[in-house]
């Protein structure tokens, strides 16, 4: 399995956009970054940037 590095910008972006989306639904925000991680694996890619 491809190891899963994110920088501490991405980091940042993706804690900014979790507390964004968990002011609805924390459940929806937890199960939007485990898609991101799915997908980040699935395509191989390092940043979420490459696979949007």
């Amino acid at each position: 399995m491809p190891r899963i590095l994110k920088r501490p910008l991405a980091e940042t972006d993706l804690i900014d956009i979790w507390l964004f989306i968990a002011e609805d639904s924390v459940q929806n925000a937890d199960a939007y970054l485990r898609r991101i991680d799915i997908m980040r694996v699935l395509h191989g890619a390092m940043d979420v940037e490459a696979i949007i």
